[in-house]
């Protein structure tokens, strides 16, 4: 199972080994755009990447990015997604694709309940009858009032937004949950400062998810909502590419074969 807490500036092209889709589960939150294992799966990195890569840069070239007056970030998003996603998308995920929303509160519960006014929730939804509903889903979990538009998406008649409100890194309660972010703290997959530099750190925990408190954390916080230009975005994805390749070796999952010169390369491990 993993879980991914992954905003916009993680965006990075790869190939991704078979043991990848012997993945049972995946949680996606916080932004569409590290939707990555699944829409390798579906459509295919490269098309995908240059088209967000292409929605960056339309954000860069406004005044005021996503908010300024007249654009919708979640209008633009849903182009995207239409555009990418095969017709049985919805049936490829379901079941597998696990997406953190959060209930928006004020809305009448159901059953027993009915006529009561719930208060903000977090839902996992997993099963999608229509490609619709998947499109849909994607757009919640990157829906933040306001930035994103003024309608908040709505799904089987329920009003929803994104899962960051209410759970920042879901967990499953069967099997190990491998955690993944492109902030420094301490999921499994993030920024490591190293041993020594990770004693002195000071953290904060925020909605499930611990974070770093550091300068290069604030400027990663403001480049999810501000995409930075391309050739940064392309350094956080080699940096992203690392922090997993760091992991999937201390796991036994993946080894780096030394070409045999002068200078032979050495991996060291930060953790």
């Amino acid at each position: 199972m993993v879980s991914l807490c992954s905003p916009l500036p993680a965006l990075g092209l790869i190939v991704l080994p078979a043991w990848v889709y012997r993945i049972r589960k995946v949680a996606r939150l916080f932004r569409f755009f590290q939707f990555l294992a699944t829409l390798n799966r579906l459509c295919g990195l490269v098309e995908v990447g240059e088209q967000l890569q292409a929605l960056a840069r339309e954000l860069r070239s406004r005044p005021l990015g996503a908010l300024t007056p007249g654009y919708s970030f979640a209008r633009a998003l849903r182009l995207l997604l239409d555009d990418v996603l095969p017709e049985d998308a919805h049936l490829l995920v379901s079941g597998k694709l696990h997406i953190s929303l959060t209930a928006a509160a004020g809305q009448s519960g159901g059953g027993g309940e009915r006529g009561k006014k719930k208060s903000a929730s977090n839902e996992l939804m997993t099963d999608f009858d229509t490609r619709e509903e998947l499109v849909e889903a994607l757009v919640a979990t990157s829906y933040i009032p306001l930035y994103a538009g003024l309608k908040m998406p709505v799904i089987r008649g329920k009003k929803y937004m994104d899962g960051c409100f209410s759970d920042n890194m879901p967990s499953f309660s069967t099997g190990r949950t491998i955690t993944v972010s492109p902030f420094d703290g301490r999921s499994d997959i993030a920024p490591k400062a190293g041993q020594e530099a990770q004693k002195k750190a000071h953290f904060i925990s925020l909605l499930n998810q611990e974070y770093q408190v550091n300068v290069r954390n604030m400027k990663k916080g403001a480049h999810v909502f501000f995409p930075p230009k391309r050739h940064v975005m392309q350094e956080y994805y080699n940096l992203g590419r690392f922090d997993a390749s760091r992991f999937l070796i201390r796991e036994g999952l993946y080894t780096i074969k030394l070409v045999h010169c002068a200078e032979k390369a050495v991996y060291v491990s930060s953790v």
